[in-house]
C-alpha cells in the first residue's frame, strides 16, 4: 500500500493529462508511486468491468478470507492468554531496584513529642512548620551531638 503525500497527489494529476511527457530518470524517481498508481488503475478497471454476479463472488471470497483470518487471530490470543493465565510466558527482564541508601540519621526533634524527628531531607514535617511560623528558628530543634561521642 503506498501513502500519498501531497506533491504525490499533485503528481498523480499530471500523469492522468494525455499527452504528459515523462523521461527515464523521472520514471526511475518515482518507480514505486507509478506502481502504485497503474495498480490502483488496474484494480478500478477490473472492479468496473465486473458483472453484479462477479462482484457478489467477490464479495464473499472476501468475507470467506476475512473470517478465517479473524478465527486465526481469535486462536493466537486465546492461547496467548491461556499461556499467560498458566504463568508460563516468560517474565519481562526486571529494571533493577532502587540502589540501597544509607540510613540518615535525624537532625531535628519536636521537643514536644521527642519521637517525631526529621533528617533534613524532603519536606519539613508539620510540626516544625508550625514551630518556625510561631517564630522559633530551625536551629532550636537541631539534635546535639552527645558528649561521649
Amino acid at each position: 500500500m503506498c501513502i500519498w503525500t501531497k506533491h504525490d497527489s499533485n503528481f498523480a494529476s499530471e500523469f492522468a493529462h494525455e499527452g504528459h511527457y515523462l523521461t527515464i530518470t523521472f520514471i526511475l524517481d518515482h518507480y514505486s508511486t507509478l506502481r502504485a498508481m497503474i495498480g490502483i488503475i488496474m484494480k478500478q478497471a477490473y472492479l468496473k468491468s465486473l458483472t453484479t454476479d462477479g462482484l457478489w463472488s467477490l464479495h464473499e471470497s472476501i468475507a470467506a478470507k476475512l473470517a478465517e483470518k479473524l478465527i486465526a487471530e481469535k486462536t493466537m490470543l486465546e492461547d496467548r492468554l491461556r499461556l499467560l493465565r498458566n504463568g508460563y510466558i516468560e517474565q519481562a527482564v526486571r529494571a533493577p531496584g532502587r540502589r540501597p541508601y544509607p540510613r540518615v540519621l535525624p537532625k531535628f526533634r519536636n521537643p514536644e513529642e521527642p519521637t517525631e524527628t526529621w533528617a533534613g531531607r524532603g519536606k519539613q514535617p508539620r510540626w516544625l512548620r508550625k514551630q518556625l511560623r510561631s517564630g522559633k528558628r530551625i536551629d532550636d530543634f537541631r539534635i546535639r551531638p552527645s558528649a561521649a561521642a
